[in-house]
């Protein structure tokens, strides 16, 4: 079981720069967690995989974290001598177990707020993972099944919101369209007052969409315009290449307008689209299950 739990979330080297110069990594193989990393030395985290990744997770972020690629002159060249880069944010894109799995221990260890859809402030602070239906026969069984084994997929370690200063829930309810200094006019500190959230550069915009479907509370970050990540709301494995849908989701036709969101909301340059299971898409494939699936699913 050890071996095959290495084999699912051994560290991957797989990144991929924006012509900003901002990095996205991939941490972990199939439970996917990414590191996104600006040139001025500030990341974000976006999402964490399942709890029994968190050595490989620590282990990435302890090499990307301490290190720089300058891409400019040398894709292969690591610069030693760069700062250390500092983690600002951790950016849930929904609560299931294996997105949710660290973001207690590494908001801790980052000592940073944690920025997920304002409705699951209560289930961060209990642990509490609600799975989505089964989208098709298979994983409708799969879930009784998983319910007759007693295998645990609703819980993950709680946030103590005490164990740090730095370490506060940030409630997303509307997108997030505009650049990061603007960013506080939208992001609130449940149940506080507005609180602004540290930019990772000038050279670097994120931008947060609410993309529901998989569940109620998903979110997609872009990145410079130019890539997303978009978590559960499509997968990408060979050789189903062409069956792209989620496996399980709470709203099939939710899931067709989130992608449809991703098309119009990002422009032409955002090409690469990176789901958290599975291969890269790129924006004319994503087009292309859109326009198939588009009147085929049941409102």
């Amino acid at each position: 079981m050890l071996k095959y739990q290495q084999l699912l979330t051994k560290p991957h080297q797989k990144q991929w720069h924006t012509t900003r110069q901002t990095r996205v990594v991939q941490l972990t193989s199939l439970w996917q967690s990414f590191a996104v990393i600006s040139p001025q030395s500030r990341a974000v985290i976006f999402d964490t995989s399942a709890a029994h990744a968190l050595n490989h997770i620590e282990q990435s972020l302890k090499h990307y974290l301490n290190t720089h690629t300058d891409r400019a002159n040398d894709n292969s060249r690591v610069h030693l001598e760069s700062p250390p880069v500092k983690v600002v944010a951790i950016i849930l894109s929904h609560m299931h177990f294996d997105h949710a799995g660290n973001i207690a221990r590494l908001a801790q260890r980052y000592n940073c707020p944690i920025i997920a859809h304002a409705s699951l402030h209560n289930a961060l602070l209990k642990g509490i993972c609600t799975m989505p239906q089964g989208a098709n026969p298979l994983t409708r069984f799969m879930l009784r099944l998983s319910q007759l084994l007693k295998i645990n997929t609703s819980t993950v370690q709680s946030i103590d919101p005490h164990i740090n200063d730095g370490v506060a829930f940030l409630g997303i309810d509307n997108d997030i369209e505009r650049d990061n200094e603007d960013i506080s006019t939208v992001i609130k500190r449940h149940p506080e007052p507005l609180i602004f959230l540290p930019a990772l550069g000038e050279h670097t915009h994120l931008k947060i969409l609410l993309t529901p479907g998989h569940t109620d509370a998903s979110l997609s970050l872009i990145i410079d315009d130019e890539i997303a990540l978009v978590g559960d709301l499509f997968v990408n494995y060979l050789p189903f290449k062409r069956h792209i849908f989620p496996p399980f989701c709470n709203d099939k036709s939710a899931v067709i307008e989130s992608w449809h969101k991703l098309l119009i909301k990002t422009p032409e340059t955002c090409q690469l689209f990176l789901p958290a299971h599975g291969n890269l898409l790129s924006r004319r494939s994503l087009q292309m299950h859109y326009e198939r699936l588009q009147n085929k699913i049941v409102r």
